[in-house]
């Protein structure tokens, strides 16, 4: 079993990181700081004989189910002091320490058998001693603390702020996914529905409904969950009010399962040819089974029947399911005609 221990800066983690690095375990440092996607989480969650000490972990502790946790406390006033005497405004600190110190405190009152220890006690050989013993499966090594408790052990802050910095909107953009992968796994088990409605509903409505998939359908992506908040909304609204889209849901009890959605335009075959450029297409986890994919793709053809279309292009994407979505079109009776390119010019 893995461990993991968080504190706020300035609490000795550094040297925690090198004192439970011990015969075949290894405890890393601020490590999150390096993940970039939800595989490089459950990459690091997979290896065996690991453990890190961490300094902004607290908001994820959900994801540490199952792990040995250790949470070493110090006094918020006295870390802001510390991070001043390296140039960091207590203004700018303040809130954020504050925010993880509430964290600490919810990861003691909701993980059970959670090791809680004061950073003082950590000169005291009796107190790393049980720090040691609970993280690693091993009786505490009396030399191998002595070595470390005489090491002034720590990391650079201004090299950590620098890569901070440089990396903020990746470092953020993973914050988010995280979050949202943590509140998924709080709704506990979806009823099945009895049946399922596949239809074509308004742009608005389905702007209000689908929230939720959005964002899961970002986070597969590779997005964060709020990214398509960031997209052309103004040109969504105009292709709206024109009736280009078309947009197909699949409901059951009310709650939106899928949807594929098309751009209905002119075509440059003909003047008489409108053609429907298919965007997206997102079918939620719960929906397994139910073979959405499909249906609704048949049920997009059916109205584009209805709207006169006689061209259908059809996108399989490279993110996410998108590779596997040529099998979909593929049963529905459309056929390979090349590929897409994308190429993303520097201003």
């Amino acid at each position: 079993m893995q461990f993991l221990v968080c504190s706020l800066p300035r609490s000795r983690s550094f040297w925690l990181s090198r004192f439970l690095s011990y015969r075949d375990w290894h405890c890393g440092h601020d490590e999150i700081r390096r993940f970039r996607t939800m595989a490089d989480v459950r990459s690091w969650l997979s290896q065996p004989c690991t453990g890190s000490a961490e300094t902004a972990a607290a908001p994820f502790w959900r994801m540490a189910s199952g792990m040995r946790i250790v949470t070493i406390r110090r006094p918020v006033t006295e870390v802001i002091a510390s991070l001043a005497r390296f140039g960091f405004d207590p203004l700018m600190t303040r809130p954020l320490l504050v925010r993880l110190n509430r964290k600490l405190d919810q990861i003691e009152h909701r993980v059970p058998g959670v090791l809680s220890v004061p950073f003082a006690d950590l000169t005291s050989e009796e107190t790393c001693a049980r720090v040691f013993e609970f993280c690693l499966p091993y009786r505490h090594d009396h030399d191998w603390w002595r070595v470390h408790a005489e090491a002034n052990l720590q990391v650079s802050l201004l090299a950590q702020a620098r890569y901070a910095e440089a990396n903020l909107p990746q470092i953020q953009k993973m914050a988010k996914i995280a979050k949202h992968e943590m509140l998924q796994g709080l709704r506990g088990e979806i009823e099945r529905p009895d049946g399922v409605t596949i239809q074509e509903e308004p742009y608005d409505v389905v702007w209000r409904d689908a929230k939720a998939l959005f964002a899961q359908h970002c986070v597969d992506i590779g997005e964060s969950p709020d990214y398509h908040l960031g997209l052309n909304s103004n040109l969504y609204d105009t292709l709206a009010d024109a009736g280009a889209w078309q947009i197909i849901t699949a409901r059951a009890n009310g709650r939106m399962f899928g949807y594929v959605s098309a751009i209905i335009g002119p075509s440059l075959k003909g003047t008489d040819l409108p053609t429907a450029t298919q965007l997206g297409m997102f079918v939620s986890p719960d929906a397994r089974g139910m073979n959405l994919p499909i249906r609704m793709q048949r049920r997009a053809i059916e109205q584009y029947v209805k709207r006169g279309v006689r061209d259908v292009i059809f996108r399989s994407g490279a993110n996410g399911a998108g590779p596997a979505m040529g099998a979909v079109y593929r049963r529905v009776g459309a056929k390979p005609i090349g590929e897409y390119y994308e190429m993303e010019i520097a201003a």
